[in-house]
């Protein structure tokens, strides 16, 4: 059985969780034993048939990114650990206001803090996909255990 790419797992888990209003929901299975992805949506699984048995315990549902990683908290302890007391005020008023990631995105850049920012999100995002996958038997070629 051919184990699946941490980044193919991290594509799928982006796909499903991307703000597409226009397509509307968008979900994804992955089958256990072989690790093929089927997409659950008209416009993009291509005509491809989906099998009979999604609901069965031989497949697990890709989740969205916002049900395994609580962004808010790792900005939080981010900010505790990275910014002064005064760019974490500056941060969270910013996000309280708008609650918007691109203005405190820029604001990080401003602070020059955004690229150690990424570097801890990124981190983050795949330490719970690889947690997650390992959860529910998906065998990754390059976890970060």
């Amino acid at each position: 059985m051919p184990n699946m790419k941490l980044t193919e797992l991290q594509f799928v888990v982006m796909l499903v969780s991307a703000d597409t209003t226009s397509l509307g929901d968008i979900a994804a299975y992955i089958q256990k034993e072989s690790h093929q992805v089927f997409v659950d949506h008209p416009e993009l699984n291509e005509g491809e048939i989906m099998p009979d048995d999604l609901g069965s315990d031989n497949y697990v549902k890709v989740p969205k990114l916002q049900e395994l990683l609580d962004e808010k908290a790792l900005l939080q302890a981010f900010a505790e650990r990275h910014l002064s007391k005064q760019q974490q005020t500056e941060l969270f008023d910013t996000l309280s206001l708008e609650n918007n990631k691109r203005l405190a995105n820029e604001y990080l850049c401003k602070i020059q803090k955004l690229s150690a920012w990424r570097t801890l999100r990124e981190h983050a995002e795949l330490k719970v996909l690889t947690n997650w996958a390992t959860a529910n038997g998906i065998a990754l070629e390059d976890s970060l255990e």
